[in-house]
This record gives structure tokens, C-alpha cells and sequence, in this order.
């Protein structure tokens, strides 16, 4: 197999007589539709093995024509078949592209005519390998205007497969035409023959400077194609919204819809899978797929959180073309607050497709995942926003903010103290069992504090040991738990403390994060960094409520609106210890407040400790 260094991580093989390609896209493994004559169905069985043994499924995309119907009516894997619009080839008869005749394209004859008529000079040249520098330069002044973060990698990656084309051109069969104007190459174009009568449009850049540039490189080219060329491809799509408006304007001969199709069985293997659907399976790895495209995470990661913490019922998500676009999970949790143990849910990962962005998915997934918490009856959303930016993302959705201070040892000489320590860098039964206690010890002191499970910790564990880190504990003359932390290495000089367990004495503290120190070889600081979180009030009048009889001294009278839980919408007044509400706003003399402000009026400097959350 070859190795790629492009954005797909693309590998090549042969086997008996197919061509076979197996990339990446979107985090998740894949497998294009082979090319070559023989027997379809050994080749899908063995693309479907491979599969299995990565643990991963079976997922091939680009399928039409005998491979679908392969798919379709094999008789011992139970297949699932999406038609993926924003991966569907446009097809053009090359006289049409080359003589723009008609009146459909007339637009476009206008377009070609101007450009002729502002630059009389303009010059084609067939593209030769002495005209490649030229067209480089012009590739890395394009990508180099494209400077948005969600395309920049991919954008990186074209321009290097147009390099490496380029260079072998001629080995490659690459046919490709330039535009001159005032002897500066303001466009090229570049592609191959698919087969004796198609030719597949690969690359095509322009300097928009030049109005029109590109419907006159687009014509020139194909006017001077081989007439044994009856079609030109110009690929798909990927559903950018300008780009398909631009293919479809030529009025394609053809779009070749294309199909992704779906495997769930090669993850039968998994216990956790046991008892769950088709449709489960390939909504919950459509969901690793796309946090793994999002999230700097590992696979080892990835299997922890998959297997042990994501069930069904719990994962929030958007489709599009039978592709997950916009996904977060609802975890369960019991929360101290006020007082009281009470059902709240954590978001976690919560991701949109970087080519989705910015058209408020996130915004309506995040509505809709309040209006379940809500009929789950769980009284708070919380979540930790990776920066500032998304804290105030969230803060549109009705989320407060506020900061859990780092508990950090003074920097002062360790005193000489009878405390001895234990590195664990393994998971026991016994450790979650220590943990457990004395968290339980430790947290009452806290205001407000998510209680973690059993099952919690032990995954919490898990991950750490997984991260490389270690579990510390501190114990007195008599053997009895004085102290835990838990810590991972930062970078080669640093350690970072995921939390510490003590009571008031500060030498404990300063014997944990010595040991940790020492055990992960790290010399360099110990950090703790200040924890922001964020809080949703969900449901209105139980958490008023009970915030009025544990402050009977707060008189307060207010209007919420909730846009995503109507449920919430009314007058509230505090009072005395209770909470009078009704459904009725009509009194405007008093001030309306959203989500996000009685958040603020519940929590203010009692945040929830959100320690140990696996995200």
C-alpha cells in the first residue's frame, strides 16, 4: 500500500484486478468504490473484513451502477444505502460547455463576451510543463486568501496535490489550458480522461480580479478538448451553497447521484452493541465519526467515551443526506445544590461539521436538547466551554457563566510531616473504591458540586491512565486516606492537576503535588487552571422554588421568556420564602428576564464544581 500525506490519509492496493482506495473523511474510515472488472462481490467482502479487523464499520461512499446493486442484494450482510446529493457528479456534453449555445446559456455567453471585450489580449496557451511555476504561484495566492480556520487544512492539502500532479504531469496523462492577460496568467485548468469518452475536470483556479475569468477558462478549455470527449465531469458539490449554484447555472447534462453504503455488523463484536438497531449503530458511528473530525481526541479516547458512556437515548443530532452534521450528548448526573440533591445534564461534545458551520445548527440542536432535559425533568443544563468564544456562543442559548477557582497549594517549603504516599498508574477496583469515600469526605465543604457514580469514576479513571497520568494518594501514621489527587502531564516540563481530595491540611496538598511532580517526571510548574462553567436553568419554577425557601430573605418579581421552553414562560415572584408563579406576563411594569439571567440569579458565586467530567 502507498501512504498519503493528504487531508484523506488515502492508501492504494490491488486485488484481483480492482483498484482499491482506503481513506479517511470526516474522521471516520472509508473505502471509495472500486475501480476494475471481476467478481464485485469477493472485493466487497473483503473491503467489509478489513473493515472489522480496525473495529470500525464497514462504510463505502461514491457507489453507483453494479456496486450499489451489489450492495443492495447481498444475501449475507445486512446493508444500509444513503444518496449523498453534495457528493453528485455534474455531467456536461462538451459542446455545450465549448459553444454556450442556447438560450439557458445565454448568461453564461454574456459573461465569456465581456471578458473578451475587457481584455482583448487575453492569450490561451495549452498548460506545458514550463507554464507550472506560473500556475503555482497563482495556487498559493488563492490559498492564500482562503484564511478561514475550518477550511485552511483542506485548502493546504489541494494546493499540495496540484503540486505533485503537476510535477508528473505528463506520467498522469494531465491535459490543462491557461488564460493570459498582459502576458500574466490569470487562470488555469486542469484534468484526465475517465475513459474513452469522458473527461473529469479536475482543478480550476482564477484570479476574480479578472471579471469572468473563469467562465472564459471554463469555455476555452473545453472548446479545445478532443471531440472524442462526448462528457466532462465536473465533480461534486460538497454541498457548498455558491458552488452548487455555479454547476447547476451550466445546466448539467446529468448529475450522477452517488451513494454511501453502510455496514452496522462488523461492530457486532462490541459487547456494549448487543440490543441495539441498525439505525443505532450508524447514528452512534456517524457520531464518533464527526467528533473525531472535530476534537483533537484519540481513538483510545474515542473507544472509552463510544463504549462506556454514549447510549442512544442520551445523543442529540441532526441529519442531513443520512449524514450526521450536528450532534451533543444529554449526560445524566445528581448535583448538590442549595442543599439538595437534584437531576441535571451535562452537554457533551457538542460538535457541527466544519462545512456546516455557521448556519445555527448547534443553535437549534441546542434548543432541542433543552426541551428533552426538560421532559426528563432535570432542572439545569451545564456544560464547559472550551474558550471565550463559545461562552459566549452558549451565552445566546441561555447559558450563565461563572469561574470555579484552582485550589492550589501555597509555595511554601514542605514541612516535615509522617504523611507517606502511593502512585497508582493502574486502575484497581480498590482505587474507585478509595476515591469514591473520600470524595464523599471531601465535597460537603463545596456549595455546589456534581456527585459522581461509581460507574462515573471508573471510567474517570480510565481516561486518566489513558492520558498518562496518575492517581496520588496520601496516607497518615495509621494507613487511613489523608489525601488524592489525580494529574496528567501537561507538556515535557509541566504537570496539570485534574482535582485534589484534601482536607484543611496544606502539607497534605503539598505532598500530593510534590509526588505527582516526581512520579510523571515533569520538573517544570504545577498547574490548576481557574475552571469556567456554564449554567442553563431548565426548569423554571422547581429551581425558584426551591431557591425561595432556602433565601427566605430574597424578594424579587419577574417576567422569564424561554424560546426554547415555553413551559418556563410567566411571572415569578419571590417572597417570603416561596414562589408564587403564573403563566400570565401581563404586568410590564415588571422586568423581563431570559434563561441566562435567572441562571445568574441562582448560582451567582455558588458555581457548580465541575471536577472530573470526561469530555
Amino acid at each position: 500500500m502507498l501512504d498519503s500525506l493528504f487531508l484523506y490519509q488515502t492508501e492504494v492496493a490491488e486485488l484481483d484486478g480492482f483498484l482499491l482506495f482506503r481513506f479517511r473523511t470526516q474522521g471516520h474510515p472509508a473505502y471509495l468504490m472500486p475501480v476494475g472488472q471481476g467478481d464485485i462481490h469477493c472485493v466487497m467482502q473483503a473491503l467489509h473484513e478489513d473493515a472489522c479487523r480496525q473495529s470500525h464499520p464497514f462504510l463505502m461512499l461514491g457507489v453507483s451502477g453494479p456496486w450499489l446493486e451489489a450492495a443492495t442484494r447481498h444475501e449475507q450482510i445486512e446493508y444500509t444505502l444513503t444518496a449523498n446529493r453534495d457528493y453528485a457528479d455534474y455531467i456536461y456534453l462538451r459542446q455545450s460547455l465549448a459553444t454556450l449555445s442556447g438560450k439557458k446559456l445565454q448568461p453564461k455567453r454574456n459573461h465569456v463576451n465581456k471578458f473578451r471585450r475587457l481584455y482583448p489580449d487575453y492569450e490561451y496557451r495549452p498548460l506545458t510543463p514550463d507554464l507550472v511555476p506560473a500556475c503555482l504561484q497563482l495556487s498559493e495566492e488563492w490559498s492564500s486568501a482562503r484564511t478561514a480556520p475550518d477550511i485552511q487544512r483542506s485548502v493546504a492539502s489541494e494546493r499540495t496535490m496540484i503540486e505533485r500532479v503537476l510535477a508528473d504531469m505528463d506520467a498522469l496523462n494531465i491535459i490543462g489550458g491557461t488564460l493570459f492577460v498582459g502576458g500574466q496568467l490569470i487562470a488555469f485548468t486542469f484534468g484526465a480522461p475517465v475513459n474513452g469518452d469522458t473527461f473529469d475536470v479536475c482543478v480550476e483556479k482564477a484570479d476574480t480580479r479578472y471579471e469572468g475569468a473563469y467562465a472564459a477558462i471554463n469555455n476555452e478549455f473545453a472548446s479545445r478538448l478532443p471531440e472524442r470527449f462526448i462528457y466532462i465531469n465536473r465533480e461534486e458539490d460538497l454541498g457548498i451553497e455558491g458552488l452548487r449554484k455555479a454547476k447547476l447555472s451550466y445546466h448539467p447534462h446529468l448529475l450522477l447521484e452517488k451513494f454511501s453504503v453502510w455496514s452496522a455488523c462488523t461492530v457486532s463484536h462490541h459487547p456494549e452493541e448487543q440490543g441495539t438497531s441498525c439505525r443505532e449503530s450508524h447514528l452512534k458511528w456517524q457520531t464518533r465519526a464527526l467528533w473525531g473530525q472535530c476534537f483533537d481526541d484519540n481513538d483510545d479516547f474515542l473507544q472509552l467515551y463510544f463504549n462506556k458512556k454514549y447510549t442512544p437515548s442520551l445523543n442529540s443530532f441532526i441529519e442531513e443526506n443520512g449524514q450526521v452534521v450536528s450532534a451533543l450528548q444529554r449526560l445524566p448526573y445528581r448535583m448538590h445544590w442549595e442543599g439538595t440533591d437534584i437531576p441535571v445534564g451535562y452537554i457533551s461534545g457538542a460538535c457541527t461539521s466544519p462545512e456546516r458551520r455557521g448556519r445555527g445548527l448547534m443553535r437549534r440542536l441546542l434548543g432541542k436538547a433543552h426541551r428533552r432535559m426538560y421532559a426528563d425533568g432535570q432542572w439545569f443544563s451545564l456544560l464547559i466551554p472550551a474558550d471565550t468564544h463559545l461562552r459566549q456562543y452558549y451565552a445566546r442559548s441561555g447559558y450563565a457563566a461563572g469561574r470555579i477557582p484552582a485550589y492550589m497549594p501555597p509555595a511554601a517549603p514542605i514541612p516535615d510531616t509522617p504523611l507517606s504516599h502511593t502512585v497508582v498508574r493502574q486502575r484497581e477496583d480498590k482505587d474507585c473504591i478509595q476515591l469514591k469515600e473520600w470524595i464523599e469526605e471531601c465535597m460537603p465543604p463545596r456549595p455546589c458540586f456534581i456527585r459522581q457514580s461509581d460507574k462515573d469514576l471508573d471510567i474517570v479513571l480510565d481516561d486518566l491512565f489513558l492520558s498518562g497520568g496518575v492517581l496520588v494518594r496520601a496516607t497518615g501514621t495509621k494507613g487511613q486516606t489523608e489525601g488524592i489527587l489525580l494529574a496528567v502531564p501537561e507538556n515535557d516540563e509541566d504537570i496539570r492537576i485534574l482535582d485534589i481530595f484534601v482536607q484543611a491540611q496544606t502539607a497534605v496538598a503539598q505532598t500530593l503535588c510534590r509526588e505527582a511532580a516526581r512520579a510523571l517526571q515533569r520538573p517544570g510548574e504545577i498547574m490548576r487552571h481557574e475552571t469556567t462553567v456554564q449554567v442553563r436553568v431548565l426548569q423554571a419554577e422547581k429551581a425558584l422554588a426551591h431557591y425561595a425557601a432556602e433565601h427566605p430573605e430574597e424578594t424579587l418579581g419577574f417576567r422569564l421568556k424561554d424560546e426554547d421552553i415555553s413551559e418556563n414562560n410567566g411571572t415569578y415572584t419571590l417572597a417570603n420564602g416561596q414562589c408564587l408563579y403564573t403563566s400570565d406576563m401581563a404586568d410590564d411594569t415588571l422586568p423581563l428576564y431570559n434563561p441566562q439571567q435567572v441562571s445568574l440569579l441562582l448560582f451567582r458565586d455558588r458555581w457548580p464544581h465541575l471536577s472530573l467530567m470526561l469530555d
